[in-house]
Parts: structure tokens; C-alpha cells; sequence
């Protein structure tokens, strides 16, 4: 036998022997790896831990859902009916019930007057006389606001009337 053929028959035996060897020892080398990899992780992972607890460990508790009731074909409408609290029984009988936002909380001293005088300012000056204007002057803490603030207006108003006739917006 030639030494060129012993040497590609061995070549050759050694291929398939590493063909049928070489994965059972890669799968072997990555698995030891692994293990140390994950070992390494481990104990990176309970060193950074913090010791006190979370808002991440705490239980998250989820209030129940209520089903939509549908009062409308409006989709916007029936979501704010939804948000909506009901009255209970001692609202519905009407004690203790809250006063609205913005309505008055007191009873006024008088009510307006509209008489033949008032009509065509349309009770405008009994309307000042009861929230208070012109009964004190205005005080900023700028003396010059003050004195703008605190003017008659009145004569000047006349002037622009005369020079434009008795028509200005508002009026």
C-alpha cells in the first residue's frame, strides 16, 4: 500500500470520527458555560437586589370593572352617565342637600327692579347698586392705577356721544 493512500484513508477515517464526536463535545463545552454563566448571574443579580422591597414586589389589585350600561345612542353621553353618582336616599328627599357651584347662598336684601325708568338700561344701575359699585374706590397700591380706576368717566362719555351721535356699542 502506498503511503498517500494509508494517509487519505486515515484522513478520511479521522473526518467521519470528528464529524460523529465534534457536536457531542460542543453541546458538553456550551452546557458547562452555561452553568458558570448562570452561576455568575445569580450572584450578580443578589448583589444588586436592593434588601428593601418595592413598589415592583407589592400586589397589584385591580378594582373591579362595573359593566357599560347604555343610556343613549351617544357613545359620549352614556360614558359620562356611567361616571356619574346616583343621589342617595337622603338627597333624593331633599335634606341636606349641597348648594351648586356658583348659585347663591343666601337670600339677597331685594330683588331688581325693571320700572319705566330702568327699561332701556335694562336695570343696569340697580344691578351696580346691589354689587357694590361705585360705593368705594378701588385700591391697587399703584397710585396711578388707583386714579385711572377710581375716574368719573361720565363727562367724557358725553363729549364722544355729542361728537359721534347717541349710538357706541353696548349701547
Amino acid at each position: 500500500m502506498d503511503t498517500d493512500k494509508l494517509v487519505k484513508a486515515i484522513q478520511i477515517i479521522v473526518k467521519e470520527e470528528i464529524k460523529t464526536i465534534l457536536p457531542k463535545l460542543v453541546k458538553e463545552g456550551v452546557k458547562k458555560e452555561m452553568a458558570k454563566l448562570l452561576k455568575e448571574n445569580k450572584k450578580l443579580k443578589e448583589a444588586i437586589t436592593p434588601k428593601q422591597p418595592t413598589f415592583m414586589d407589592s400586589n397589584v389589585v385591580e378594582e373591579p370593572v362595573q359593566p357599560q350600561r347604555t343610556f343613549s345612542r351617544n357613545p359620549a353621553i352614556n360614558e359620562v352617565l356611567a361616571q356619574t353618582q346616583p343621589f342617595n336616599a337622603q338627597q333624593r328627599s331633599g335634606t341636606n342637600v349641597p348648594s351648586y357651584a356658583g348659585a347663591p347662598t343666601e337670600v339677597s336684601s331685594g330683588t331688581l327692579n325693571f320700572d319705566s325708568n330702568s327699561v332701556h338700561t335694562l336695570g343696569a344701575q340697580n344691578i351696580q347698586q346691589k354689587m357694590g359699585y361705585g360705593q368705594q374706590p378701588v385700591q391697587t397700591g399703584n397710585a396711578g392705577m388707583d386714579k385711572l380706576l377710581n375716574k368719573d368717566y361720565r363727562q367724557l362719555l358725553k363729549a364722544v356721544d355729542k361728537k359721534k351721535g347717541p349710538w357706541r356699542p353696548g349701547m
